[in-house]
């Protein structure tokens, strides 16, 4: 194999993954975008508080950005305010199977998260009120509205 062939083959593959992340970045959006139509046609309880409105709290919150919450990263400063959100969202009455489908996973996943806050919870008392706090607030927003 010469120079030439390995830079084709390499640029290639470049557009080939290049394509791929453009796809992803469609995919994401589209998420986005199911999600605020599911919240928006979803029927008002006065206990329901919207997926949406929790995503928002959380999102503002740690300052993240909603295609970071909602892709497949997994470093702790995505995924833990990511769980808080599954954390939150069932604790208001969302069913898992509705959160998963929200973020694009599957209800174990938002299982195992709301799991890992509920422990966390239990042996750190400044996350717990940390925690609390934002479930207050969403409480209090609820409220308001």
């Amino acid at each position: 194999m010469n120079v030439t062939q390995f830079t084709d083959d390499l640029d290639a593959e470049i557009k080939q993954l290049k394509s791929r992340l453009a796809k992803l970045r469609k995919v994401q959006a589209l998420r986005a975008q199911v999600l605020e139509l599911e919240v928006s046609q979803s029927p008002a309880t006065p206990q329901a508080i919207p997926l949406a409105g929790i995503i928002e709290l959380v999102r503002s919150h740690f300052n993240i950005p909603l295609a970071a919450l909602l892709g497949p990263g997994r470093p702790d400063t995505i995924s833990v305010p990511r769980q808080i959100i599954f954390w939150l969202a069932y604790q208001t009455g969302t069913h898992y199977a509705a959160i998963g489908r929200a973020f694009g996973r599957d209800h174990t996943t938002v299982m195992y998260g709301v799991k890992v806050i509920t422990d966390r919870m239990g042996v750190d008392p400044i996350f717990k009120h940390n925690v609390q706090k934002l479930h207050s607030s969403l409480i209090l927003k609820q409220a308001a509205a």
